[in-house]
């Protein structure tokens, strides 16, 4: 934002209060901007006022230059009630005042419905499915291809339905066999000889932090 030489000065001083926001923010933004520190402003330590004096300062920068912010987040159920708490009353003000700045998350949202009661109105939800049997295969042969790689068509089908379509699983069987077969193409006896390895990796990669997070009653 700071190019444009209508913003410059506006963008200046929103870059002051970031500065003072990450150093505040346990464990937050590692920024080194070589402008004078906005004290007093971002720097509370409360997560809430703090996160959304920021992206209020964001959005009006943005809206001087016709322009925009947007935010991505991945894995939202692995933040703590109170950054979903504070993420949430950031975007509240946000949309208050009507301001060009926008979040795209994915995770669990339960999570961030529970942690303020306004979200089921102040964000719109999207349910990603598994995706469709070419869509999966895609997913499997396509960067193995552009690297020289090739899959045989009946070893690819059977993955496919192996996997069910899961994107994790396809994951884990393409980067396995990537790995343990040393001459291309892979083929459908490739698959069976290492299907043991894949199951026993997801075993251990997909399952066991998430066992030993549940509860004792989701455990039994």
């Amino acid at each position: 934002m700071s190019r444009s030489e209508r913003m410059k000065d506006r963008a200046r001083k929103a870059f002051g209060v970031l500065k003072a926001f990450s150093a505040e923010a346990p464990g937050g933004f590692k920024a080194r901007i070589d402008v004078e520190i906005a004290s007093g402003t971002a720097d509370s330590g409360d997560a809430e006022g703090d996160l959304t004096t920021l992206l209020v300062e964001i959005g009006e920068v943005a809206r001087i230059g016709d322009t925009g912010a947007l935010f991505l987040l991945d894995e939202t159920q692995n933040l703590d009630p109170s950054a979903l708490a504070a993420i949430c009353m950031a975007f509240h003000r946000i949309s208050q005042k009507n301001l060009p700045v926008a979040l795209v998350g994915t995770g669990l949202p339960r999570l961030l419905r529970e942690a303020k009661p306004y979200t089921e109105r102040l964000f719109q939800y999207r349910d990603l499915d598994r995706p469709s049997d070419a869509a999966a295969r895609s997913a499997l042969i396509t960067p193995a291809e552009r690297l020289g790689v090739h899959y045989e068509e009946d070893a690819a089908r059977l993955i496919v339905a192996e996997s069910g379509g899961y994107p994790y699983f396809i994951q884990e069987y393409g980067r396995v066999l990537w790995r343990e077969v040393d001459q291309p193409p892979i083929t459908i006896q490739d698959f069976l000889s290492t299907q043991e390895i894949i199951l026993s990796e997801l075993d251990r990669r997909f399952f066991k932090d998430r066992f030993e997070s549940a509860t004792d009653a989701e455990q039994r």
